[in-house]
């Protein structure tokens, strides 16, 4: 997470009130490998396109904004029937990625995501759904049947 970010949550809060772990390169580049497999995407882990051909797997609108006062991302999981594991990741562009306790990115999602710079990519280690949100607010999410994947 950036500094200013940590650093923003501590003088709201007094303390850092989540846990989360930095993926290293290899660990991020895993990931990128599997989601494109699983998506069956046409371009390559490696590839400039691969965030383009995961923007696109992403099928679903929400109905909400995550600029929207009171937003909660409980909502938008219980709008597309996700039921996250315990632990989801938080991808920027999918070069930086964090692992946080679900509920955490869920309590805190504001100290998370800010409006303006951020993308992000939200999901779990199951590759069954991915949940998108944009700088500006809109939220695109897939649910994925991977029962057919080897």
């Amino acid at each position: 997470m950036d500094e200013h970010k940590i650093n923003y949550h501590i003088e709201e809060y007094g303390s850092l009130r989540f846990a989360f772990d930095k993926l290293d390169d290899a660990a991020c580049w895993t990931l990128r490998e599997r989601l494109a497999t699983a998506l069956r995407l046409k371009e390559t882990a490696a590839s400039v396109a691969f965030e383009v051909d995961v923007d696109r797997s992403l099928n679903l609108r929400s109905k909400h904004d995550a600029e929207e006062q009171g937003f909660s991302l409980a909502d938008v999981l219980a709008e597309f029937a996700i039921v996250p594991l315990a632990t989801c990741l938080v991808a920027f562009s999918f070069q930086v990625i964090y692992r946080f306790q679900t509920t955490d990115v869920v309590k805190y999602f504001d100290d998370i995501w800010y409006p303006g710079p951020d993308d992000i990519n939200i999901l779990d280690e199951s590759l069954s759904w991915m949940v998108a949100v944009y700088h500006h607010g809109s939220i695109k999410a897939a649910r994925f049947d991977l029962t057919d994947q080897h």
